[in-house]
Protein backbone atom coordinates (compact mmCIF):
# COMPACT_ATOMS: atom_id res chain seq x y z
CA UNK A 1 0.00 0.00 0.00
CA UNK A 2 1.64 3.23 -1.11
CA UNK A 3 1.82 6.84 -0.10
CA UNK A 4 -1.17 7.70 2.12
CA UNK A 5 -2.32 4.17 2.84
CA UNK A 6 -5.80 2.78 2.44
CA UNK A 7 -8.72 5.20 2.07
CA UNK A 8 -12.23 4.10 1.24
CA UNK A 9 -14.70 6.76 0.26
CA UNK A 10 -18.10 5.38 1.10
CA UNK A 11 -21.28 6.50 -0.55
CA UNK A 12 -24.54 5.46 0.95
CA UNK A 13 -27.31 5.65 -1.60
CA UNK A 14 -30.85 5.33 -0.42
CA UNK A 15 -33.62 6.78 1.74
CA UNK A 16 -34.15 6.67 5.44
CA UNK A 17 -37.51 4.95 5.14
CA UNK A 18 -37.31 1.24 5.88
CA UNK A 19 -38.84 0.31 2.54
CA UNK A 20 -36.21 2.18 0.48
CA UNK A 21 -33.30 0.58 -1.28
CA UNK A 22 -29.79 1.66 -0.32
CA UNK A 23 -26.57 0.98 -2.17
CA UNK A 24 -23.03 1.14 -0.80
CA UNK A 25 -20.38 2.08 -3.33
CA UNK A 26 -16.75 1.76 -2.25
CA UNK A 27 -13.96 3.55 -4.07
CA UNK A 28 -10.40 2.27 -4.34
CA UNK A 29 -7.52 4.03 -6.05
CA UNK A 30 -4.78 1.80 -7.44
CA UNK A 31 -1.36 2.54 -8.93
CA UNK A 32 0.15 0.80 -11.93
CA UNK A 33 1.20 -2.13 -9.73
CA UNK A 34 -2.42 -2.65 -8.65
CA UNK A 35 -1.57 -1.54 -5.13
CA UNK A 36 -3.97 0.66 -3.19
CA UNK A 37 -3.26 4.40 -3.37
CA UNK A 38 -5.15 7.02 -1.39
CA UNK A 39 -7.68 9.13 -3.25
CA UNK A 40 -7.69 12.82 -2.33
CA UNK A 41 -11.14 13.25 -3.87
CA UNK A 42 -13.72 11.66 -6.15
CA UNK A 43 -15.80 13.53 -8.71
CA UNK A 44 -19.30 12.04 -8.84
CA UNK A 45 -21.65 12.75 -11.74
CA UNK A 46 -25.21 11.53 -12.18
CA UNK A 47 -25.39 11.34 -15.97
CA UNK A 48 -29.06 10.48 -15.88
CA UNK A 49 -30.15 13.43 -13.71
CA UNK A 50 -27.46 15.85 -14.91
CA UNK A 51 -25.78 16.89 -11.65
CA UNK A 52 -22.24 16.46 -10.28
CA UNK A 53 -20.33 16.99 -7.07
CA UNK A 54 -16.84 16.47 -5.64
CA UNK A 55 -16.27 14.61 -2.40
CA UNK A 56 -12.94 15.60 -0.83
CA UNK A 57 -11.04 13.75 1.88
CA UNK A 58 -11.70 13.65 4.81
CA UNK A 59 -15.36 13.39 3.70
CA UNK A 60 -16.04 9.68 3.54
CA UNK A 61 -19.75 8.87 3.61
CA UNK A 62 -22.36 10.45 1.39
CA UNK A 63 -26.08 9.81 1.62
CA UNK A 64 -28.23 10.28 -1.45
CA UNK A 65 -31.93 10.03 -0.80
CA UNK A 66 -33.76 8.34 -3.67
CA UNK A 67 -36.41 10.56 -5.38
CA UNK A 68 -36.63 13.21 -2.65
CA UNK A 69 -33.26 14.61 -3.59
CA UNK A 70 -31.45 15.14 -0.26
CA UNK A 71 -27.67 14.80 -0.56
CA UNK A 72 -25.51 15.34 2.50
CA UNK A 73 -22.21 14.28 3.98
CA UNK A 74 -23.12 12.28 7.07
CA UNK A 75 -19.70 11.07 8.21
CA UNK A 76 -16.12 12.24 7.86
CA UNK A 77 -12.69 10.95 8.84
CA UNK A 78 -10.56 12.71 11.41
CA UNK A 79 -7.70 14.82 10.18
CA UNK A 80 -4.78 12.75 8.88
CA UNK A 81 -1.40 14.09 7.79
CA UNK A 82 -0.52 13.05 4.25
CA UNK A 83 2.82 11.61 3.20
CA UNK A 84 5.48 14.37 2.86
CA UNK A 85 6.67 15.41 -0.59
CA UNK A 86 9.23 15.42 -2.01
CA UNK A 87 10.64 12.67 0.18
CA UNK A 88 13.50 12.96 0.63
CA UNK A 89 13.74 16.72 0.42
CA UNK A 90 16.98 18.67 0.26
CA UNK A 91 16.08 21.32 2.83
CA UNK A 92 12.32 21.06 3.38
CA UNK A 93 9.26 18.95 2.68
CA UNK A 94 5.54 19.65 2.50
CA UNK A 95 2.52 17.60 3.44
CA UNK A 96 -1.23 18.20 3.32
CA UNK A 97 -3.80 17.81 6.06
CA UNK A 98 -7.56 18.14 5.56
CA UNK A 99 -9.91 18.96 8.42
CA UNK A 100 -13.68 18.93 8.77
CA UNK A 101 -13.98 22.42 10.26
CA UNK A 102 -11.71 25.24 11.35
CA UNK A 103 -9.73 23.81 14.23
CA UNK A 104 -6.75 24.52 16.46
CA UNK A 105 -3.65 22.42 15.88
CA UNK A 106 -0.28 21.85 17.53
CA UNK A 107 2.50 20.96 15.10
CA UNK A 108 5.86 19.57 16.24
CA UNK A 109 9.02 18.58 14.38
CA UNK A 110 11.25 15.87 15.90
CA UNK A 111 14.64 14.52 14.86
CA UNK A 112 15.37 10.79 14.71
CA UNK A 113 16.92 11.14 18.16
CA UNK A 114 13.54 12.12 19.59
CA UNK A 115 14.62 15.72 20.28
CA UNK A 116 12.02 18.42 19.55
CA UNK A 117 13.43 20.68 16.80
CA UNK A 118 10.50 23.06 16.21
CA UNK A 119 6.86 23.53 17.21
CA UNK A 120 3.98 25.89 16.55
CA UNK A 121 0.34 26.42 17.44
CA UNK A 122 -1.84 27.11 14.40
CA UNK A 123 -5.39 27.25 13.12
CA UNK A 124 -6.22 24.83 10.33
CA UNK A 125 -8.91 26.05 7.95
CA UNK A 126 -11.78 23.82 6.91
CA UNK A 127 -10.53 21.86 3.90
CA UNK A 128 -6.92 21.18 2.93
CA UNK A 129 -3.93 22.90 4.53
CA UNK A 130 -0.27 22.57 3.57
CA UNK A 131 2.48 22.27 6.17
CA UNK A 132 6.11 22.99 5.27
CA UNK A 133 8.80 21.58 7.56
CA UNK A 134 12.42 22.74 7.29
CA UNK A 135 15.34 20.93 8.90
CA UNK A 136 18.86 22.12 9.64
CA UNK A 137 20.76 18.97 8.66
CA UNK A 138 20.39 15.71 6.79
CA UNK A 139 18.68 12.82 8.53
CA UNK A 140 15.30 11.35 9.40
CA UNK A 141 12.54 13.48 10.94
CA UNK A 142 8.99 13.11 12.25
CA UNK A 143 6.22 15.70 11.90
CA UNK A 144 3.52 15.27 14.57
CA UNK A 145 0.21 17.10 14.25
CA UNK A 146 -2.48 17.17 16.94
CA UNK A 147 -5.77 18.37 15.43
CA UNK A 148 -9.44 17.47 15.34
CA UNK A 149 -9.04 15.33 18.44
CA UNK A 150 -6.45 13.10 16.80
CA UNK A 151 -2.66 12.84 16.62
CA UNK A 152 -1.06 11.97 13.27
CA UNK A 153 2.63 11.50 12.47
CA UNK A 154 4.49 11.64 9.15
CA UNK A 155 8.10 10.54 8.63
CA UNK A 156 10.51 12.03 6.08
CA UNK A 157 14.18 12.44 5.21
CA UNK A 158 16.31 15.53 4.56
CA UNK A 159 19.42 15.14 2.41
CA UNK A 160 21.08 18.54 2.80
CA UNK A 161 19.61 20.83 5.44
CA UNK A 162 18.59 24.49 5.41
CA UNK A 163 20.63 25.77 8.34
CA UNK A 164 17.59 26.00 10.60
CA UNK A 165 14.49 24.10 11.69
CA UNK A 166 11.03 25.55 11.26
CA UNK A 167 7.36 24.99 10.46
CA UNK A 168 5.06 27.10 8.28
CA UNK A 169 1.44 26.65 7.29
CA UNK A 170 -0.69 27.72 4.34
CA UNK A 171 -4.27 27.11 3.23
CA UNK A 172 -4.50 25.37 -0.14
CA UNK A 173 -8.28 25.29 -0.55
CA UNK A 174 -10.15 22.16 -1.65
CA UNK A 175 -13.03 22.89 0.73
CA UNK A 176 -14.81 19.77 1.88
CA UNK A 177 -18.29 18.94 0.65
CA UNK A 178 -21.21 20.12 2.76
CA UNK A 179 -24.81 19.59 1.70
CA UNK A 180 -26.67 19.80 -1.58
CA UNK A 181 -30.12 19.11 -2.95
CA UNK A 182 -30.26 16.98 -6.08
CA UNK A 183 -32.24 14.06 -7.41
CA UNK A 184 -31.07 10.46 -7.51
CA UNK A 185 -33.08 7.53 -8.84
CA UNK A 186 -32.18 3.90 -8.28
CA UNK A 187 -30.37 2.65 -11.38
CA UNK A 188 -29.08 6.05 -12.50
CA UNK A 189 -26.01 5.95 -14.72
CA UNK A 190 -23.15 7.37 -12.64
CA UNK A 191 -19.71 8.61 -13.67
CA UNK A 192 -16.74 8.57 -11.26
CA UNK A 193 -13.27 10.11 -11.51
CA UNK A 194 -10.58 9.89 -8.82
CA UNK A 195 -7.89 12.42 -7.94
CA UNK A 196 -4.66 11.88 -5.99
CA UNK A 197 -1.24 13.44 -5.41
CA UNK A 198 2.03 11.88 -6.54
CA UNK A 199 5.38 13.49 -5.70
CA UNK A 200 3.59 16.77 -5.03
CA UNK A 201 1.76 16.83 -8.37
CA UNK A 202 -1.93 16.09 -9.04
CA UNK A 203 -2.91 12.97 -10.98
CA UNK A 204 -6.34 11.70 -11.97
CA UNK A 205 -7.93 8.49 -13.13
CA UNK A 206 -9.87 7.99 -16.33
CA UNK A 207 -13.61 8.50 -16.03
CA UNK A 208 -15.51 5.35 -15.16
CA UNK A 209 -19.21 4.98 -15.90
CA UNK A 210 -21.37 2.53 -13.96
CA UNK A 211 -25.09 1.97 -13.58
CA UNK A 212 -25.59 1.72 -9.83
CA UNK A 213 -27.93 -1.19 -9.26
CA UNK A 214 -26.49 -2.60 -6.04
CA UNK A 215 -23.55 -2.62 -3.66
CA UNK A 216 -20.24 -2.45 -5.55
CA UNK A 217 -16.60 -1.35 -5.44
CA UNK A 218 -15.37 1.16 -8.00
CA UNK A 219 -11.67 0.78 -8.80
CA UNK A 220 -10.08 3.93 -10.20
CA UNK A 221 -6.70 3.34 -11.87
CA UNK A 222 -4.22 6.19 -11.40
CA UNK A 223 -1.46 6.80 -13.99
CA UNK A 224 1.27 6.76 -11.34
CA UNK A 225 4.72 6.03 -12.75
CA UNK A 226 7.85 5.48 -10.68
CA UNK A 227 11.35 6.61 -11.58
CA UNK A 228 13.46 3.44 -11.58
CA UNK A 229 16.60 5.38 -10.67
CA UNK A 230 15.14 7.16 -7.66
CA UNK A 231 16.26 6.02 -4.23
CA UNK A 232 14.39 7.36 -1.24
CA UNK A 233 17.36 7.71 1.11
CA UNK A 234 21.05 7.41 0.31
CA UNK A 235 23.77 8.34 2.79
CA UNK A 236 26.18 10.99 1.57
CA UNK A 237 29.50 9.22 2.23
CA UNK A 238 31.43 7.64 -0.66
CA UNK A 239 33.60 4.59 0.04
CA UNK A 240 36.18 2.89 -2.15
CA UNK A 241 35.72 -0.87 -2.52
CA UNK A 242 38.25 -1.39 -5.31
CA UNK A 243 40.44 0.53 -7.71
CA UNK A 244 38.26 3.27 -9.20
CA UNK A 245 35.08 1.83 -7.65
CA UNK A 246 33.01 3.53 -4.96
CA UNK A 247 29.76 2.73 -3.20
CA UNK A 248 27.35 4.42 -0.82
CA UNK A 249 25.50 2.63 1.99
CA UNK A 250 21.81 2.23 2.65
CA UNK A 251 20.39 4.25 5.54
CA UNK A 252 20.24 1.20 7.82
CA UNK A 253 20.02 -2.57 8.05
CA UNK A 254 17.62 -4.48 5.81
CA UNK A 255 14.32 -5.56 7.40
CA UNK A 256 11.46 -7.81 6.22
CA UNK A 257 7.83 -8.47 7.14
CA UNK A 258 5.46 -11.04 5.65
CA UNK A 259 2.76 -8.34 5.53
CA UNK A 260 2.11 -6.44 2.30
CA UNK A 261 3.60 -7.07 -1.13
CA UNK A 262 6.45 -5.87 -3.32
CA UNK A 263 7.79 -6.07 -6.86
CA UNK A 264 10.61 -8.47 -7.77
CA UNK A 265 13.29 -8.46 -10.44
CA UNK A 266 11.56 -11.19 -12.46
CA UNK A 267 8.47 -9.00 -12.87
CA UNK A 268 6.24 -10.70 -10.33
CA UNK A 269 4.59 -9.34 -7.20
CA UNK A 270 5.68 -11.22 -4.09
CA UNK A 271 4.27 -11.35 -0.58
CA UNK A 272 6.03 -9.30 2.08
CA UNK A 273 7.57 -5.86 2.58
CA UNK A 274 11.26 -5.00 2.56
CA UNK A 275 12.54 -1.80 4.11
CA UNK A 276 15.64 -0.20 5.61
CA UNK A 277 15.84 0.58 9.31
CA UNK A 278 15.03 4.21 10.08
CA UNK A 279 18.54 4.84 11.47
CA UNK A 280 21.97 3.28 11.09
CA UNK A 281 22.14 2.09 14.68
CA UNK A 282 18.73 0.39 14.95
CA UNK A 283 18.23 -3.38 15.06
CA UNK A 284 15.29 -5.73 15.68
CA UNK A 285 17.09 -7.79 18.33
CA UNK A 286 15.30 -10.49 20.30
CA UNK A 287 12.11 -10.31 18.24
CA UNK A 288 13.96 -12.15 15.46
CA UNK A 289 13.14 -15.26 17.50
CA UNK A 290 9.55 -14.88 16.19
CA UNK A 291 10.72 -15.60 12.63
CA UNK A 292 8.34 -17.72 10.56
CA UNK A 293 5.86 -17.57 7.71
CA UNK A 294 3.04 -16.77 10.12
CA UNK A 295 4.83 -13.88 11.86
CA UNK A 296 4.12 -10.47 10.27
CA UNK A 297 6.39 -8.36 12.45
CA UNK A 298 9.76 -7.24 11.08
CA UNK A 299 12.95 -9.32 11.22
CA UNK A 300 16.51 -8.36 10.26
CA UNK A 301 18.58 -11.56 10.66
CA UNK A 302 18.52 -13.78 7.56
CA UNK A 303 19.99 -17.03 6.34
CA UNK A 304 22.40 -16.60 3.43
CA UNK A 305 20.82 -15.88 0.05
CA UNK A 306 17.24 -15.82 1.36
CA UNK A 307 15.93 -13.11 -0.94
CA UNK A 308 12.74 -15.05 -1.75
CA UNK A 309 13.96 -16.01 -5.24
CA UNK A 310 13.43 -19.69 -6.00
CA UNK A 311 16.62 -20.81 -7.72
CA UNK A 312 16.14 -24.45 -6.80
CA UNK A 313 17.55 -24.09 -3.29
CA UNK A 314 15.50 -25.71 -0.53
CA UNK A 315 15.68 -22.68 1.80
CA UNK A 316 15.36 -19.33 0.06
CA UNK A 317 12.59 -17.42 1.84
CA UNK A 318 13.51 -14.61 4.27
CA UNK A 319 11.84 -16.52 7.12
CA UNK A 320 13.60 -19.85 6.38
CA UNK A 321 15.03 -21.58 9.46
CA UNK A 322 16.16 -24.90 7.89
CA UNK A 323 18.95 -26.51 9.91
CA UNK A 324 20.86 -28.01 6.98
CA UNK A 325 23.45 -25.58 5.54
CA UNK A 326 23.22 -27.29 2.13
CA UNK A 327 19.61 -26.05 1.86
CA UNK A 328 20.93 -22.51 1.39
CA UNK A 329 22.57 -23.04 -2.00
CA UNK A 330 21.52 -20.66 -4.81
CA UNK A 331 21.28 -22.52 -8.09
CA UNK A 332 21.95 -25.80 -6.21
CA UNK A 333 25.70 -25.20 -6.55
CA UNK A 334 27.61 -24.27 -3.39
CA UNK A 335 30.23 -22.40 -5.45
CA UNK A 336 27.64 -19.92 -6.72
CA UNK A 337 27.47 -16.58 -4.92
CA UNK A 338 24.84 -13.87 -4.88
CA UNK A 339 26.16 -12.52 -8.18
CA UNK A 340 26.11 -13.37 -11.88
CA UNK A 341 23.48 -15.94 -12.89
CA UNK A 342 22.33 -16.25 -9.26
CA UNK A 343 22.31 -12.51 -8.48
CA UNK A 344 18.59 -12.68 -7.70
CA UNK A 345 19.54 -14.49 -4.49
CA UNK A 346 20.87 -11.09 -3.36
CA UNK A 347 18.19 -9.37 -1.27
CA UNK A 348 18.76 -5.93 -2.83
CA UNK A 349 18.93 -7.14 -6.42
CA UNK A 350 15.75 -9.20 -6.38
CA UNK A 351 13.47 -7.08 -4.23
CA UNK A 352 11.97 -3.61 -4.21
CA UNK A 353 12.88 -1.89 -0.95
CA UNK A 354 9.89 0.20 0.11
CA UNK A 355 11.92 3.16 1.42
CA UNK A 356 14.87 2.59 -0.90
CA UNK A 357 13.46 3.50 -4.30
CA UNK A 358 10.71 0.85 -4.28
CA UNK A 359 12.23 -0.88 -7.29
CA UNK A 360 14.32 -4.07 -7.58
CA UNK A 361 17.96 -4.10 -8.81
CA UNK A 362 18.82 -0.80 -7.06
CA UNK A 363 20.88 -2.29 -4.22
CA UNK A 364 23.32 -5.15 -3.66
CA UNK A 365 25.46 -6.92 -1.05
CA UNK A 366 29.22 -6.35 -0.91
CA UNK A 367 31.55 -9.18 -1.90
CA UNK A 368 34.21 -10.41 0.53
CA UNK A 369 36.90 -8.72 -1.55
CA UNK A 370 35.01 -5.42 -1.29
CA UNK A 371 34.61 -5.71 2.49
CA UNK A 372 38.35 -6.41 2.69
CA UNK A 373 39.28 -3.43 0.51
CA UNK A 374 36.93 -1.18 2.46
CA UNK A 375 38.52 -2.07 5.82
CA UNK A 376 42.14 -2.55 4.72
CA UNK A 377 44.68 -0.14 6.21
CA UNK A 378 46.93 -0.84 3.22
CA UNK A 379 44.71 1.14 0.84
CA UNK A 380 45.59 4.83 0.86
CA UNK A 381 41.99 6.02 0.62
CA UNK A 382 40.97 3.76 3.50
CA UNK A 383 43.85 4.24 5.94
CA UNK A 384 42.61 5.30 9.38
CA UNK A 385 38.98 5.14 8.24
CA UNK A 386 37.64 2.37 10.51
CA UNK A 387 37.08 2.25 14.26
CA UNK A 388 34.70 0.97 16.89
CA UNK A 389 32.21 3.28 18.54
CA UNK A 390 29.17 3.71 20.79
CA UNK A 391 26.21 5.96 19.98
CA UNK A 392 24.11 6.98 22.99
CA UNK A 393 20.46 7.77 22.25
CA UNK A 394 18.56 8.61 25.40
CA UNK A 395 19.42 5.87 27.88
CA UNK A 396 20.35 3.29 25.20
CA UNK A 397 23.93 2.71 24.03
CA UNK A 398 24.36 1.24 20.54
CA UNK A 399 27.70 -0.46 19.84
CA UNK A 400 29.19 -0.97 16.41
CA UNK A 401 31.78 -0.37 13.71
CA UNK A 402 32.41 3.13 12.43
CA UNK A 403 33.48 3.61 8.79
CA UNK A 404 34.54 7.00 7.48
CA UNK A 405 34.21 7.91 3.79
CA UNK A 406 37.24 8.39 1.56
CA UNK A 407 36.93 12.15 2.01
CA UNK A 408 36.01 13.19 5.52
CA UNK A 409 36.14 16.36 7.59
CA UNK A 410 35.64 15.91 11.33
CA UNK A 411 32.69 18.07 12.49
CA UNK A 412 33.16 20.62 15.24
CA UNK A 413 32.46 19.19 18.68
CA UNK A 414 33.25 15.61 17.65
CA UNK A 415 36.27 13.41 18.27
CA UNK A 416 37.54 10.43 16.30
CA UNK A 417 40.18 7.82 17.11
CA UNK A 418 40.93 5.15 14.52
CA UNK A 419 41.07 1.51 15.51
CA UNK A 420 39.69 -0.60 18.35
CA UNK A 421 42.04 0.31 21.21
CA UNK A 422 39.27 0.70 23.76
CA UNK A 423 36.70 -1.54 22.07
CA UNK A 424 33.33 0.03 21.48
CA UNK A 425 34.30 2.87 23.81
CA UNK A 426 37.08 3.97 21.46
CA UNK A 427 34.69 6.62 20.13
CA UNK A 428 31.61 7.81 21.98
CA UNK A 429 28.90 10.04 20.52
CA UNK A 430 25.65 11.44 21.84
CA UNK A 431 22.74 11.79 19.42
CA UNK A 432 23.65 15.35 18.40
CA UNK A 433 27.29 14.48 17.78
CA UNK A 434 26.29 11.40 15.78
CA UNK A 435 23.93 13.50 13.65
CA UNK A 436 26.91 15.70 12.77
CA UNK A 437 29.13 12.69 12.02
CA UNK A 438 26.44 11.15 9.81
CA UNK A 439 25.97 14.42 7.95
CA UNK A 440 29.72 14.40 7.28
CA UNK A 441 29.34 10.96 5.67
CA UNK A 442 30.14 8.52 8.50
CA UNK A 443 28.60 5.03 8.40
CA UNK A 444 27.76 2.97 11.48
CA UNK A 445 27.49 -0.83 11.28
CA UNK A 446 25.45 -1.83 14.30
CA UNK A 447 25.76 -4.92 16.52
CA UNK A 448 22.50 -6.63 15.57
CA UNK A 449 23.49 -10.06 16.93
CA UNK A 450 23.12 -13.62 15.63
CA UNK A 451 20.21 -16.01 15.16
CA UNK A 452 20.54 -19.81 15.29
CA UNK A 453 17.18 -21.26 14.33
CA UNK A 454 14.84 -19.30 16.60
CA UNK A 455 17.44 -18.49 19.25
CA UNK A 456 18.87 -14.96 19.17
CA UNK A 457 22.12 -14.12 20.94
CA UNK A 458 24.86 -11.45 21.11
CA UNK A 459 22.51 -8.50 20.48
CA UNK A 460 24.44 -5.23 20.93
CA UNK A 461 27.63 -7.26 21.32
CA UNK A 462 28.45 -8.78 17.90
CA UNK A 463 28.06 -7.68 14.35
CA UNK A 464 27.75 -10.38 11.67
CA UNK A 465 27.05 -9.13 8.13
CA UNK A 466 26.71 -11.31 5.06
CA UNK A 467 28.84 -10.84 1.98
CA UNK A 468 27.68 -12.09 -1.42
CA UNK A 469 30.64 -14.53 -1.58
CA UNK A 470 30.41 -18.28 -0.82
CA UNK A 471 33.16 -20.03 1.13
CA UNK A 472 32.51 -23.77 1.04
CA UNK A 473 29.59 -26.22 1.04
CA UNK A 474 28.48 -25.16 4.53
CA UNK A 475 29.67 -21.57 4.94
CA UNK A 476 29.61 -18.12 3.37
CA UNK A 477 31.78 -15.09 4.10
CA UNK A 478 30.81 -12.36 6.55
CA UNK A 479 32.10 -9.16 8.07
CA UNK A 480 32.43 -10.08 11.75
CA UNK A 481 33.31 -7.92 14.75
CA UNK A 482 33.17 -7.89 18.54
CA UNK A 483 34.62 -5.35 20.91
CA UNK A 484 38.30 -4.92 20.21
CA UNK A 485 38.54 -6.93 16.96
CA UNK A 486 37.17 -7.33 13.43
CA UNK A 487 37.49 -9.82 10.56
CA UNK A 488 36.39 -8.92 7.04
CA UNK A 489 36.42 -12.48 5.61
CA UNK A 490 35.01 -14.53 8.49
CA UNK A 491 33.13 -17.78 7.89
CA UNK A 492 29.57 -18.32 9.05
CA UNK A 493 27.22 -21.27 8.57
CA UNK A 494 24.73 -20.48 5.81
CA UNK A 495 21.75 -21.36 8.00
CA UNK A 496 22.68 -18.78 10.64
CA UNK A 497 20.68 -15.55 10.74
CA UNK A 498 22.97 -12.60 10.11
CA UNK A 499 22.42 -8.95 9.21
CA UNK A 500 22.37 -7.44 5.71
CA UNK A 501 23.61 -3.92 4.91
CA UNK A 502 23.08 -3.08 1.26
CA UNK A 503 25.02 -0.66 -0.93
CA UNK A 504 24.70 1.13 -4.26
CA UNK A 505 27.42 1.69 -6.82
CA UNK A 506 28.41 5.32 -7.30
CA UNK A 507 28.31 6.37 -10.93
CA UNK A 508 31.08 8.77 -11.87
Amino acid sequence: MKRFGLLFLLIWIGVVEVFAQSYTVRFRGIDRNNETYRLDSVEITDLTQGWSMVMVSPDTVLQLTVETGSIAVVEREHAVVGIPYPNPGEEAVRCDIAVRDNTKAKIRLYGSDGILRAETDATLNKGTNTIEARADRCGMYWLAVEADGQKSVAKFAITKGSGGCGISLSYSGKDTKGENSETFMAGDMMQFKGYATFKGSPVSSAERVEQVTGDCEITLALPIMYDDTTVTVTLTGRFSVGNGRQICFSQGNLQYSTAGSHQTADGTTATGTWRFAATQYEYIGEENAMIGEGYNGYIDLFGWGTSGWNSGATAYMPYSVNEDNSDYTPGCDWQMGLTGSTANADWGVYNAISNGGDRPTQWRTLTTEEWQYLTDEGNESRTGKKAQATISVGDVDYNGMLLLPDTFELPDGCQYTAGFGNGYLTNQYDSEQWAAMEEAGAVFITTSGRRNGTTVTHVNARGIYWSSSPMDESNAHTLFFVTGTMQSNAAEARRIGAAVRLVRDVEE
